[in-house]
């Protein structure tokens, strides 16, 4: 083999060399991931009240203690604390699936001109944040829904929409506390009639005593 061919060979061998690294070695730059967006950011211990609508039913629902939740309406009773704050806490953190990012700008295109359902939630500075819910998206995972104070249409998942509904459909009453039975008498032991006693007979054939001796 002459010099010549020799170092043609090498300069192939470094050229597949440094075809490799540069399709499978070389890091490439960074993807960055898709971050949550999230629809609102509230803390539950500063809202006061939920009232949502959904196909003309009502639900209101008024904080009246850091311990109790009141129903409004439909009507008025104790509502189930642990439901509410449930929601609530959810409410506070809730992340879209997506936002559209290049919109029509026409809500009818989304089913926003004529909501299916509204939530208002209620904060201890007096200040409101409302949403609607439109159509659900093509796949049926999500629903389109937008704040009041803003033009961003957001992805929300069928899930936690049929969650909020719910609080219309069948507003959360406090479970009624069970009564507690009255304690059985336990009745008294019975007691042995006592047996009359007989007279024990003199003995047959004793002789009386003569009188005066």
């Amino acid at each position: 083999m002459s010099y010549k061919t020799t170092l043609i060979l090498l300069a192939i061998l470094v050229a597949v060399g440094l075809g490799v690294y540069w399709q499978d070695i070389r890091p490439g730059p960074k993807k960055e991931e898709a971050k949550p967006t999230q629809v609102f950011n509230f803390k539950s211990n500063d809202v006061n009240a939920l009232d949502v609508t959904y196909q003309g039913k009502t639900t209101e629902l008024h904080k009246e203690s850091e311990s109790q939740w009141k129903l409004k309406k439909p009507e008025e009773s104790d509502a189930d604390y642990w439901n509410v704050e449930g929601m609530v806490a959810r409410l506070g953190t809730l992340n879209a699936n997506r936002v559209l990012t290049e919109t029509t700008g026409n809500l009818a295109d989304y089913g926003l001109n004529q909501p299916i359902a509204e939530a208002t939630i209620g904060l201890a500075d007096g200040k409101q944040s409302k949403f609607i819910v439109g159509d659900k998206s093509p796949d049926g995972s999500a629903y389109y829904v937008k704040r009041d104070d803003s033009d961003t249409i957001f992805l929300v998942s069928t899930s936690f929409i049929s969650d909020v509904v719910k609080l219309a459909t069948n507003p959360p009453k406090a479970k009624p506390t069970p009564t507690p039975a009255p304690p059985t008498a336990t009745p008294a032991p019975a007691q042995a009639t006592p047996t009359p006693a007989q007279a024990t007979p003199a003995p047959a054939g004793a002789t009386p005593s003569p009188a005066g001796q």
